[in-house]
């Protein structure tokens, strides 16, 4: 079960208590004003989900008067051997932004690594216990031998993530984006179910609000208020099922001309966005697709509130935070009912069983054409996973992991 949001952090008293897998707990914390957390951050920009996590974590611990410190990866990779592993079809940075070898870490602290491949470490140095690591997904890895989903580019790629996932199981806990997640470490790393706990990542629904667009916004992107648009946000990994969605789109406009397709997020590799943009032109929609690499959180926002209806045919996902921040929005969310999307949706989605592209084009069509969900509902869903309950989980997380340290005691409520 997810350790529950229901969760109070009493300093005056060092006292947390909270729900976790069905038991309401007080943990008296011993030391709770001097808990010490040093989190250990893969290098990923804040825009992306995994970024966003730690910058969040980060900011609630602080909030919560909790010692923490986020401590340097300790990798470089000289320019000429960069070069060098370019020439020889490579890319070394990225290597090393995924798999980091070493970390300036100090005793005395709880060891949190916030994405699943840092625990490449676990194998590299000695971390100071307890050690608790984030696992998002294991997607590439229990892809590995799908000869269409597999994203390793190279054998080394296969090797690390291998050892990555087997630095999983000298962690003392592992925390899972979603039960999908969970149930997937255990059966494809025999990792046992008491280790793991679920803990849902979060939306800022401040931030992800209906909101007035502004016309300045409009004019910079191009997005006249007399066209209707379909929204993507995400990477182009195979997984995501991206032209699915452009076949989709190619037939919803024989019914819509006016409909355009805002695809917002960068791909991992160009030539993930050749191939799309090939199948483009193809189907005949070149003109009425829209690629926008990188924006900010606000202008996320605004781009999810220009949208009629946000598509999201991803065939696995460990979490699936564009789908949080749509309905937070308030906008009509279209996905497949595969991985963790059921578990954040509810019933304040349309999941779709059968991804094929007729099967989205006239559920995109029927959002479109018919009456619009009540928005109230879809922000309702959507408020159930704020980022303070994911703070939250995580130090009742880092108080189960210490309890072989002596420093919590347990009482019962």
């Amino acid at each position: 079960m997810p350790i529950s949001s229901d969760y109070r952090l009493d300093q005056a008293r060092d006292e947390v208590s909270y729900g976790w897998q069905g038991h309401n707990t007080t943990m008296t914390l011993r030391h709770g004003r001097d808990m010490r957390i040093q989190l250990i951050n893969k290098p990923t920009s804040p825009r992306t989900g995994i970024g966003r996590y730690a910058v969040e974590l980060e900011r609630g611990l602080r909030e919560r008067a909790i010692d923490v410190r986020v401590a340097p990866l300790q990798n470089s990779v000289p320019p000429s051997m960069v070069s060098l592993g370019r020439r020889a079809g490579y890319d070394l940075d990225a290597f090393i932004r995924s798999y980091p070898l070493r970390a300036a870490v100090l005793p005395g602290h709880i060891t949190h690594l916030t994405s699943q491949t840092l625990s490449i470490l676990l194998l590299t140095q000695r971390l100071p216990r307890p050690v608790i690591i984030t696992v998002h997904d294991i997607l590439p890895y229990m892809l590995r031998r799908d000869p269409e989903l597999c994203i390793y580019r190279h054998g080394v790629d296969r090797l690390m993530d291998a050892l990555a996932m087997r630095g999983l199981k000298r962690a003392d806990r592992l925390g899972t984006d979603s039960e999908y997640t969970k149930s997937m470490v255990i059966s494809q790393l025999e990792i046992p179910s008491d280790r793991i706990d679920v803990v849902y990542l979060g939306v800022d629904n401040e931030r992800f609000q209906p909101q007035r667009v502004p016309e300045s916004f409009r004019e910079r992107y191009q997005l006249p208020a007399n066209r209707r648009y379909v929204l993507y946000v995400g990477s182009e990994d195979p997984r995501k099922n991206l032209p699915t969605l452009l076949r989709a789109f190619a037939i919803a406009r024989q019914d819509v001309p006016d409909l355009v397709l805002l695809k917002v997020g960068a791909p991992a590799f160009a030539e993930q966005r050749s191939r799309h943009v090939s199948l483009c032109w193809e189907l005949g929609i070149a003109g009425a697709v829209r690629w926008i690499d990188e924006v900010d959180e606000a202008e996320l926002a605004l781009f999810y509130n220009v949208a009629d209806v946000f598509a999201f045919p991803s065939r696995y996902e460990g979490f699936g935070l564009p789908v949080l921040e749509a309905l937070a929005c308030g906008t009509p969310v279209i996905a497949s009912r595969a991985g963790s999307i059921p578990e954040l949706t509810g019933d304040a989605a349309i999941l779709l069983d059968h991804l094929q592209p007729e099967h989205l084009a006239a559920a995109i069509t029927r959002t479109i054409t018919g009456q619009r969900p009540d928005p109230t509902a879809l922000i309702s869903q959507a408020s159930r996973f704020p980022w303070r309950a994911t703070t939250n989980a995580m130090l009742g997380m880092y108080g189960v992991a210490s309890a072989g340290e002596e420093m919590v005691a347990w009482t019962s409520a």
